[in-house]
């Protein structure tokens, strides 16, 4: 019997490919044929790849819905693997949990967490017997045995061009939104109604604040700059953010005091980030969360009165500050030696416990365990060819199947920078940059050996 054909959707390159490629390499060791392909092409994927088995990252958007349920006809099998299951606001509780989405389509929901499992539950928007809790597969880089894949504090210093003498003071940002407050207000108003995130109190003036938060966390930035000579200083901005006016900070950094002790990182996985960092600034945003893991010193930045995006939970794990002087307070006390308190540690601990499942590295198997459970009692699913796809097979053979030569030139604003018409910078793999992981992890496999099977 031939091997069943998994098609795997990937969303962000910075974000989820190495864990994506290293749960290929897993399912691939238990007999399963894998192909990655590009998050939000499946109306022109799926026609002409035909997989048994489908992974998805969500099924917000109505449009999936449709061409799951085409395909579902014969025999396809549709699994959920969230590349987001925290719900940091509460509000998206209700969106994790599929009241906006139609689950019947879905035969595993992968939550990250029993909390999260339960509100399915309490929703009664799947049947239970198909939700499995499996942690959260893409922190598995800050245990053994990912964790060699994590660049050293010198190399990213070096790369970077930073001073090895001095601390790093870090700035992660959040601010998805933003960028709507001055264009693509249309693509903004039509998204939220397609991921039916309006429902959840997304839109309004949201983008508004959020660009305000923004504008005052970059002249923070910068003022620390100056107040802080003998410190290096890394922004990173979010994957999703408009990635435009990071670059107007670069400029300003050339030719300047300050060059050589400054970096704006735009495409870097976030733990190569975190493991230089030496002290984290962020908005309730999981990067926070993912430094506990490395026992960072985090100051949660509440700096803009109007402030929108802020979890107290979240914060409770971090140095919450109002204002720059406080901000300025609490870098000292770090700089100086100082420890992270007792009881923000305990509130780490819970919360870790709590959203993450614990956090023992073995999520990804997980994962790779509970499907091929599944997968060993299905059938493959049929195949046929439909006239009424033949433009999809074109688009297909056209920008998709040659490596997305010709789509990259529709997608990229900036090809030089492969800045997208959004802002974001280098937002897609290509097929060199699977096999770049590939690579890296398969020796980890060899070396791990029978424990992954």
């Amino acid at each position: 019997m031939h091997k069943k054909h998994i098609l795997f959707f990937v969303d962000h390159k910075w974000r989820d490919l190495l864990i994506s490629v290293y749960i290929k390499l897993l399912l691939e060791r238990r007999g399963y044929k894998v192909t990655i392909s590009r998050n939000g092409f499946e109306s022109i994927v799926l026609p002409a790849v035909q997989p048994d088995v489908v992974i998805f990252n969500h099924v917000y958007e109505d449009k999936r819905v449709k061409v799951i349920k085409k395909f579902k006809r014969n025999g396809l099998k549709v699994i959920i693997l969230p590349t987001e299951n925290i719900p940091v606001m509460d509000n998206v509780k209700r969106l994790f949990a599929g009241a906006t989405s139609d689950l019947s389509v879905v035969d595993r929901y992968f939550v990250w967490n029993s909390v999260v499992g339960d509100i399915v539950t309490d929703e009664k928007t799947i049947e239970p017997e198909k939700l499995r809790v499996i942690g959260v597969p893409r922190y598995d880089v800050y245990r053994e045995p990912l964790s060699s894949m994590i660049m050293s504090k010198g190399d990213f210093l070096a790369k970077y061009n930073l001073n090895k003498k001095y601390p790093v003071i870090t700035m992660t940002t959040n601010f998805t939104l933003a960028g709507f407050a001055v264009k693509n207000k249309e693509f903004y108003e039509k998204d939220v109604k397609q991921l039916k995130t309006d429902r959840i109190g997304y839109g309004g003036r949201l983008a508004e604040r959020d660009f305000r938060s923004k504008e005052i966390f970059h002249q923070a930035f910068l003022r620390l700059i100056e107040d802080y000579p003998e410190a290096n200083f890394i922004i990173k901005p979010h994957p999703s953010e408009d990635h435009t006016p990071y670059y107007d900070i670069l400029e300003k950094i050339k030719n300047s005091p300050a060059q050589g002790r400054v970096a704006v990182v735009l495409t870097e996985y976030i733990w190569d980030v975190l493991n230089a960092t030496d002290i984290l600034l962020e908005r309730s945003c999981l990067t926070g969360l993912e430094a506990w893991t490395m026992n960072k010193p985090t100051i949660e930045l509440h700096l803009n009165q109007d402030e929108w995006y802020h979890s107290p939970e979240m914060a409770s794990g971090s140095d919450e500050v109002l204002n720059y002087d406080q901000l300025r307070e609490r870098i000292d006390y770090y700089l100086g030696g100082g420890l992270i308190e007792a009881s923000r540690l305990k509130n780490r601990e819970e919360i870790i416990k709590r959203w993450c499942n614990g956090l023992d590295g073995m999520a990804s198997l997980r994962f790779a365990d509970e499907l091929d459970k599944f997968l060993q009692g299905e059938q493959k699913a049929a195949k046929r060819f439909s006239w009424s796809d033949i433009k999809n097979y074109l688009l297909y053979y056209i920008f998709i199947f040659p490596d997305y030569r010709l789509l990259d030139m529709k997608l990229y604003k900036n090809w030089g920078k492969k800045i997208d018409k959004l802002g974001r910078t280098d937002k897609y793999f290509r097929a060199r940059d699977i096999k770049y992981w590939e690579g890296r992890l398969r020796p980890v496999l060899n070396r791990i050996g029978s424990q992954i099977l």
